[in-house]
């Protein structure tokens, strides 16, 4: 398990002054590529052998989000499944130690030549085996796509999106769907969940379409997302948001 603490900055905060979504994931990257160059499995070492991590699945359960200038604590620890998959769980503890969230990720190591990914014990050197921790479990939903489309925005890949792998960074695939959000909704609710199922790579120039579904009733709210390209409709990301009502108490 590798730890490393936090104090959550301004540029990360959004709404009432809470971390937002993609602020939470991208310290979750930020910890995981700091426990992975410890063992010697970073984005960069992968990189110089024309290999990369690929991000699978990306599960997030929040309780609370914290604030801005709070300090937290972001714990992470990762093990093999069936020799293809590198799962990864995260939590976030506040200064006293309570869980403020928790997020469950599935990565594999893919051969930037042919696109394939590739057997774990092919790749990852001894430290990576000596450092797994088995006491990790996942849950990952089966994702579906909206049944009706609420609203539609068409996004033309930047090159501030891209990562060191020239690939749409992953943040940038949750802040699309969280683009189709109406503002009337981040007023009046908060999250509590999200689930992303990632399907296909974008690249620098690409035309892409974020739609949502929305689903409300008294309380709670629920967003099926679907990101896809616009040329030949393949899906890159399909994820799930959800929302809760915030009370007086938290305004």
């Amino acid at each position: 398990m590798y730890e490393h603490n936090f104090r959550i900055s301004y540029s990360q905060a959004g709404a009432l002054g809470r971390l937002k979504l993609t602020g939470a994931m991208n310290l979750c990257q930020d910890i995981a590529d700091d426990h992975a160059e410890r063992v010697g499995v970073s984005v960069a070492d992968l990189l110089k052998q024309s290999k990369t991590w690929v991000l699978h699945r990306f599960k997030m359960t929040i309780q609370t989000m914290p604030q801005r200038g709070d300090l937290v604590t972001i714990k992470t620890w990762y093990r093999p499944e069936k020799n293809l998959y590198s799962l990864r769980n995260f939590e976030m503890l506040d200064c006293n130690g309570k869980k403020l969230l928790s997020v469950q990720t599935s990565w594999v190591v893919v051969d930037m030549n042919r696109g394939r990914p590739l057997r774990l014990d092919r790749v990852m050197p001894e430290a990576y085996d000596k450092n797994k921790d088995e006491n990790l479990e996942v849950s990952f939903q089966e994702l579906l796509l909206p049944e009706k489309v609420d609203v539609k925005k068409t996004i033309q890949v930047a090159v501030t999106d891209l990562d060191m792998n020239f690939h749409v960074n992953n943040v940038h695939y949750l802040r699309w769907a969280l683009d189709t959000i109406p503002v009337e909704i981040l007023k009046e609710y908060k999250p509590k969940g999200v689930e992303i199922a990632f399907k296909r790579p974008a690249f620098y120039g690409d035309s892409v379409i974020s739609e949502v579904g929305i689903d409300k009733n008294s309380c709670s709210i629920l967003c099926r997302h679907h990101i896809y390209g616009e040329k030949d409709g393949q899906s890159m990301a399909v994820i799930s948001t959800e929302w809760e009502k915030i009370s007086r108490e938290e305004r």
